[in-house]
């Protein structure tokens, strides 16, 4: 029972997909083919109506099966209903705007009938019309733990290297790991077409369930493929089952009319499918300048193409002549930056360093993560810390947002559309908790509540002083303190500090607007750093610290935080500071600009 006092209410489903009205995506009794409808129905709670979105695979779930279009059909008014996933485009979906648009279609799921119990979905051309806005459930998304891989060559302690520098996945271009066993998740390669044999892709169905396509197909020393023979293969690739990553190939992934662009044009015309881009990147700049050019490729490509990216190889050589590598310190800078950022990034769904061995008889020893005596490089080292404790990912609404960064296939963040956020549609945080989380009685602090004073209000001002300083050197007015913003950051760092939990929405927690205007705060844009209580003072949260024991990276020093910390549009600004129960104290900015 309740504890006394405890007020009660309907059972919460933060695993709906809710459209006009309010209403529900439900799914119906199956008919007598077997096939169940998708509906409009009273909110219920029930698992009829718990929906998963798989960012990656972009596909929406139910009870086991998956969003799909009758018969495969791109007409208006196609009946949608609750089919085998099968990965074609009829079955997978993209969020943009508010809606959720079909990928083999174009078309956006509409309640056309309007918003009453028992409406049918159907697809639809999309326009800006109510029936077709729809809330979705937070989205499965790759975890930064999940993300790092590395690509290898048998050598004796693979599956140590593996282990010690935290790597989840690894790929040895081949179909099979019989060569190198492995706790981590094998992804297979079909290297070139001598692999597109019926041996090879069974191989490669029964190791993994991702297959990476062709090796660097522009180059005559590797897989060495016309566009038109790489197209003609592609099919049997296809036919495997497995989630499919594009060709990857050794440069320009970016440039119109290049080997990748083309296939990628001849492949959506042929209507074959590729699931998400694979990239190779090598920087010859051994500068601190390298990780910002690695990521300005991957943005370029995810501009081009909007597709998932798995960077399958990068890593620092220069390959004029005799092939020339940065020292220890550069490569361990190098792979510090880059990690952090693309942890950060959410297409970005994985990477691999090249790569883990650091052995002589390779000629290794400059640019590998792990020795043959079991000890890691220098750069083994930075690799393995990433990851490891930094403040979470900022929650970022920035003004002139279109708002809801949810289950957007691939994710882009938060949109620069021309509509404004608004307490009515409060879009949520990222770090979301999974689909299915349910709260528990008394997680959730009341609207209005005040916490009880945390004793740390100087830490809280001294913030707030080094935040407005580093505003001053951006040519940024100042923020102001609001009570309201201060009670909503200390709600949330004391949920944190007694959980011990790095969350933007912890279990039972409303979402970013919501936690903001039940504070009392009328907003029109906002956004929110978090830190964990192994930032023991102000100036290391916002600025880091890196010695020999510890290598914290601080909001200045993280290209999201920093971007909330910069952004001039907001005026007002609340920090909260709570510390845990053995001391720590756990930092909350919560910034707005009052609507």
């Amino acid at each position: 029972m309740p504890d006394a006092g405890a007020e009660t209410g309907p059972a919460r489903n933060d695993a709906a997909i809710i459209g006009a009205a309010g209403m529900c995506a439900d799914v119906a009794e199956p008919g007598s083919t077997g096939v169940a409808a998708v509906r409009l129905g009273d909110c219920n709670g029930s698992d009829r109506q718990r929906w998963e979105i798989d960012q990656r695979q972009g596909e929406v779930r139910a009870l086991g099966k998956c969003l799909g279009v009758a018969g495969g059909s791109s007409g208006d008014g196609t009946a949608v209903q609750l089919l085998d996933c099968d990965g074609t485009d009829a079955r997978r979906w993209r969020f943009a705007n508010g809606q959720l648009i079909n990928t083999g279609s174009g078309k956006c799921l509409d309640a056309h009938e309007g918003g009453r119990d028992g409406v049918a979905l159907q697809i639809w051309k999309c326009a800006a019309v109510q029936t077709q806005s729809w809330t979705l459930p937070v989205p499965k998304t790759a975890q930064a733990d999940s993300k790092k891989g590395v690509s290898t060559w048998p050598f004796p302690r693979a599956a140590d290297g593996m282990r010690a520098i935290g790597a989840s996945w690894y790929h040895d271009w081949s179909s099979d790991n019989r060569d190198i066993p492995a706790e981590a998740e094998f992804v297979a390669t079909i290297w070139g077409p001598g692999s597109v044999t019926a041996t090879e892709l069974e191989a490669a169905k029964k190791s993994s369930k991702t297959l990476l396509g062709f090796h660097e197909p522009d180059r005559r020393d590797q897989a060495h493929l016309t566009v038109d023979r790489a197209l003609k293969l592609w099919p049997r690739l296809e036919r495997t089952g497995l989630r499919l990553g594009s060709p990857a190939v050794s440069a320009g992934a970016d440039v119109s009319d290049g080997w990748l662009d083309r296939f990628l044009k001849g492949a959506r015309n042929k209507k074959l499918r590729v699931d998400f881009i694979a990239l190779h990147w090598f920087g010859s700049d051994f500068s601190d300048a390298a990780a910002g050019q690695l990521m300005a490729y991957v943005e370029r490509v995810h501009e081009r193409y909007d597709m998932p990216i798995w960077i399958t190889q990068f890593g620092l050589t220069n390959f004029k002549g005799e092939p020339r590598y940065p020292d220890a310190k550069q490569l361990a800078t190098f792979l510090s930056k880059t990690t952090e950022q693309l942890n950060a990034t959410p297409y970005v769904e994985r990477y691999a360093y090249s790569s883990l061995p650091a052995t002589a008889a390779a000629k290794s020893e400059a640019y590998g993560l792990y020795r043959e005596d079991g000890t890691a490089t220098e750069a083994g080292v930075a690799y393995r810390d990433a990851g490891r404790p930094q403040p979470a990912a900022a929650g970022l609404v920035p003004p002139g947002s279109g708002g809801s960064n949810l289950a957007q296939v691939p994710s882009q963040g938060p949109s620069q559309g021309p509509s404004q956020p608004g307490p009515g549609n409060p879009p949520p945080a990222v770090d979301q908790p999974k689909p299915g989380d349910q709260p528990k009685p008394g997680d959730q602090p009341k609207p209005g509540d005040q916490p009880k004073p945390s004793g740390e209000a100087a830490l809280e001002d001294r913030m707030i002083e080094l935040i407005n300083v580093e505003r001053g050197k951006a040519n940024c007015r100042p923020v102001i303190k609001n009570d309201a913003l201060t009670v909503a950051a200390r709600a949330h760092s004391q949920l944190m500090a007694g959980r011990k939990k790095l969350e933007h929405q912890l279990s039972g927690e409303q979402g970013l607007g919501e936690r903001f205007t039940a504070a009392g705060y009328t907003w029109s844009a906002i956004a929110e750093n978090i830190a964990p209580g192994a930032f023991p003072t102000p100036e290391i949260a916002m600025y880091g610290k890196h010695d020999a024991y510890t290598a914290f990276t601080g909001f200045m020093e993280s290209p999201g935080h920093r971007q909330n910390i910069l952004n001039c549009d907001y005026r007002e600004v609340g920090v909260g500071v709570v510390r845990d129960s053995d001391g720590g104290p756990w930092w909350t900015q919560d910034f707005g600009t009052p609507r």
